[in-house]
């Protein structure tokens, strides 16, 4: 990965995300590596050591031409958004740790991350995040009611108590607000400084020991950070002047270019870069790790084996279910409606014979509000793929109304309502009120809002064509579903009337028809909990990890 990047110009990578994933619901989960912590340490030891390493002859030099700067994230810690929201947006901004947890959040950067044995010593560079800390007694953790950046109890976490003496950057759009006029995207995570003027914010961020503003690409406020921090030199306040702090930054940044070789040689040579990029060495080791990453959950009887011990399955009829999946507004694009095959159709005709699909159904308006299954008569596997039950993503308020009401992310299908006794009804962070009191952001007994309901509907509609036609004629049709995951599903919604089910992390459709026609035999683990049901993830609690009642499965009940 680091040869294609530096073969493309691209020396830092904003990766890898090492937040525990802790909290199942977190809308971030399909970037991390999963909610085991020494798994987590490992992968990132691993990922960093040999992304900003170079190989000679087999022989790891550290640094050199072939090296990227990792920029690990999001100190400290970030998988513990409070019901899973996410700080992108107002509704996710808090971070809880209701099972006083944050140390162990901490570990896959003081122990992964920032303690490696090779070379390259630890990550050159790390992003803090945007979330504001609050402990189990709904205070904030380090005293000060503001995001990552702004906090200096966390900066000096980092800085001082773990002894981080490289790159630290903010995330993007940090120094904010959304309602800003000159904030056309409505998009600025200023958490807890909301009231400071553009240059206040950059001068706090500076003088907690960041070094880097992401996003920000213009100067304007950082000049007036440097004005503000001479006054306050001049004036006593600060022990070195703005010129000082401002090398510090500079040093710290500079040693980026000259550790990835700039310096001597900033340039490319475009035929070489046309050798390395998607070379077919690079290819097949990226679709093998796809392959190694998908996990077996369910094979019943071997519907699933071997190729050498099955029928050619390029003999046989496929039938590939279509779905209905809204999308969600967001802060860059208006919601939309896709009425597709669950599975790349295209992809699925090099392996079988025959493929087929639904038929849409349209209203008198032209929108498709269903599909007609076709004849299944003559089919011999159906292959569904569904995607993880959609509650949003980043960039939608995923979680809270326009009214500023909340609601539950859900994990299952089905409707959800979250009237359970595990349901908080006084969330632990919120707000300040302007009477002093903490807004409650509590969903209890509010209804979910899940986007590709409709990926059961049509696992239903499948399985109950080939029930009929067992009924009718004897003969079965294995359903085999490639569950597409960014966050654990509640299975117990299809697993019983499935014959097999694969399971990916943000890979491709060919990965799984090669496992479904036993090309490569599956040997992946779930890094993750898939939860019982709703009521086992409301009882969890969300800094916690491998705190959930898991599902078992029909075949080891």
């Amino acid at each position: 990965m680091s040869q294609e990047f530096r073969a493309l110009g691209i020396t830092t990578a904003l990766a890898p995300q090492i937040d525990l994933a802790t909290e199942p619901r977190w809308l971030r989960t399909d970037g991390t590596m999963g909610e085991d912590t020494q798994l987590t340490i490992d992968m990132t030891k691993t990922y960093v050591d040999a992304a900003q390493s170079t190989f000679v002859d087999g022989q790891d030099i550290g640094w050199g031409n072939e090296s990227i700067v990792t920029m690990v994230k999001h100190f400290p810690g970030d998988g513990v958004g409070e019901g899973g929201r996410e700080s992108h947006m107002e509704s996710g901004k808090y971070a809880v740790y209701p099972g006083n947890n944050f140390r162990e959040h901490l570990k896959p950067f003081s122990q992964g991350a920032f303690d490696l044995n090779g070379k390259t010593k630890k990550a050159a560079s790390v992003m803090t995040s945007y979330s504001v800390a609050i402990g189990a007694d709904g205070k904030p953790l380090f005293g000060q009611n503001v995001a990552t950046s702004y906090d200096k109890g966390k900066l000096s976490l980092l800085r001082d108590q773990l002894g981080y003496d490289g790159v630290v950057s903010t995330d993007w759009s940090v120094t904010k607000v959304g309602n800003e006029p000159d904030n056309t995207l409505k998009l600025g995570m200023a958490w807890g400084e909301a009231d400071k003027t553009v240059d206040e914010r950059h001068y706090i961020i500076l003088q907690n020991g960041t070094d880097m503003f992401g996003g920000n690409n213009d100067k304007k406020p950082v000049l007036g950070t440097y004005e503000l921090w001479q006054a306050d030199y001049k004036a006593g306040k600060n022990s070195i002047s703005a010129d000082e702090r401002f090398k510090q930054s500079g040093k710290r940044i500079s040693k980026l270019l000259f550790e990835t070789g700039l310096f001597e040689n900033p340039y490319l040579v475009l035929s070489e870069s046309e050798v390395i990029v998607a070379s077919p060495d690079k290819v097949k080791a990226g679709y093998n790790a796809q392959l190694n990453s998908i996990v077996m959950l369910k094979n019943r009887n071997g519907t699933i084996s071997a190729a050498d011990n099955k029928t050619d399955y390029q003999d046989k009829t496929v039938y590939i279910p279509s779905s209905i999946r809204h999308q969600f507004k967001t802060v860059f694009e208006d919601a939309y409606t896709t009425n597709d095959p669950t599975m790349d159709i295209d992809m699925a005709k090099t392996f079988f014979k025959n493929v087929l699909t639904d038929t849409p159904v349209v209203n008198d308006k032209g929108e498709v509000i269903g599909f007609k299954v076709p004849d299944l008569t003559h089919v011999d596997l159906i292959i569904i793929g569904m995607n993880s039950p959609d509650s949003g993503g980043n960039f939608n308020h995923a979680g809270q109304r326009d009214d500023g009401s909340f609601y539950p992310l859900s994990l299952q299908y089905r409707p959800y309502i979250a009237n359970s006794d595990s349901v908080r009804k006084q969330s632990i962070s919120g707000n300040l009120n302007p009477d002093g009191t903490q807004e409650n952001r509590s969903y209890f007994n509010q209804a979910a809002n899940i986007g590709n309901e409709y990926d059961l509907i049509a696992f239903e509609q499948a399985y109950q064509k080939a029930y009929d036609i067992y009924k009718t004629t004897g003969k079965v049709i294995p359903i085999i579903v490639a569950l597409k995951a960014k966050n654990p599903v509640i299975v117990a919604e299809f697993e019983s009337q499935a014959d097999a089910i694969l399971t990916g992390f943000s890979v491709s459709d060919k990965a799984y028809f090669d496992i479904i026609v036993g090309n490569y035999e599956p040997n992946g683990l779930l890094p993750l909990q898939y939860p019982l049901n709703m009521n086992t993830v409301e009882a969890q609690l969300e800094d916690v990890g491998r705190d959930l009642e898991p599902y078992v499965d029909e075949g080891w009940q």
